[in-house]
């Protein structure tokens, strides 16, 4: 799938905690927010469909 780039603000905890994530499992930030978003999506599955 291509991937776009995309800029957006968080809370200085969370960019922290997702550094250090990162360092200590050598996985890519930019995975664990695809996955996250992923997770949201999934969670908002009946919303999506029903303002599509």
């Amino acid at each position: 799938m291509a991937k776009t780039k995309i800029t957006f603000f968080i809370e200085e905890e969370q960019k922290l905690k997702l550094e250090e994530l990162s360092r200590i499992t050598r996985v890519n930030q930019a995975v664990f927010v695809r996955e996250a978003l992923d997770d949201l999506f999934k969670k908002y599955e009946r919303v999506l469909k029903k303002g599509g």
